[in-house]
C-alpha cells in the first residue's frame, strides 16, 4: 500500500498499530491487529471521503459528468486504486472518469512505442 502513501506499523507508546496516509494526515486508524487497524483506517477514509463530496456537494453543486457514448464500465479494483482515484477527483476538482481518462493518456504517452504494435493513437 506505500504505493499511495499509506502505512501501517506498530506504535509501542499507543500498544496498537497504526494506519495513516501521506495525503490525508487528519485520517488514522488503530486496532490490536494490522488487519484490524487497516479496516479502521478504510471506514474512518470513507466516512472523511463522504463528508468532503457532501460539502463540496453544497457549496458547488456541480451536475455529474454526462455519459459518453453510454458506455459503462464495472470493475472492482483494490481499495488503495479506488482511494486514489477519489482523492485526485477530489485534490483537482474532477470527477473520476476524468481522472481515469487522465490515467489512461498519461498510460498511452509513457508506453507510445510498445502500444503502437497494438494500437492507433
Amino acid at each position: 500500500m506505500d504505493d499511495i502513501g499509506i502505512k501501517t506499523y506498530w506504535d509501542n507508546e499507543s500498544e496498537c498499530y497504526v494506519t495513516i496516509c501521506d495525503a490525508y494526515d487528519n485520517v488514522m486508524g488503530c486496532g490490536d491487529t494490522e488487519k484490524e487497524s487497516i479496516n479502521i483506517f478504510n471506514e474512518h477514509l470513507n466516512r472523511f471521503l463522504e463528508s468532503v463530496k457532501s460539502e463540496k456537494a453544497i457549496v458547488i453543486n456541480k451536475g455529474g459528468r454526462p455519459k459518453k457514448n453510454n458506455t459503462k464500465i464495472t470493475y472492482n479494483v483494490p481499495f488503495e486504486v479506488k482511494s486514489f482515484i477519489e482523492l485526485e477527483a477530489i485534490r483537482l476538482d474532477l470527477n473520476q472518469g476524468t481522472i481515469l481518462e487522465k490515467i489512461v493518456k498519461f498510460y498511452q504517452e509513457a508506453n507510445k512505442n510498445e502500444l503502437s504494435n497494438y494500437y492507433n493513437f
